[in-house]
C-alpha cells in the first residue's frame, strides 16, 4: 500500500485512516488504535493528518491526544 495515498483524518468522531478515498476502518479513539490498523495494512502513519475540525493539515508527530487534536 502506498503511503502517499493514505490520509489520517481527525474529526469529532475520532481518527480514521483513508486510502484513495475509502476508509480502512471505523473511527478509532486513539492514535495507538489507528497505528494498529496501519500496521495491519503494512504501512506507516502519514507524516501529516487532516484535522477536519480546524480545516487544516497538522503534523502527526504533534498530535498527543484526540481532545488536543480537535481543540
Amino acid at each position: 500500500m502506498k503511503t502517499e495515498n493514505l490520509i489520517l483524518s481527525i474529526t469529532e468522531n475520532g481518527y480514521s485512516l483513508i486510502y484513495e478515498g475509502l476508509p480502512l476502518c471505523n473511527d478509532k479513539q486513539t492514535l495507538g488504535e489507528i497505528d494498529l490498523v496501519a500496521k495491519m495494512y503494512k504501512c506507516e502513519l502519514p507524516a501529516t493528518a487532516w484535522n477536519g475540525e480546524r480545516g487544516e493539515w497538522v503534523s502527526t508527530s504533534t498530535i498527543l491526544t484526540y481532545s488536543e487534536a480537535i481543540a
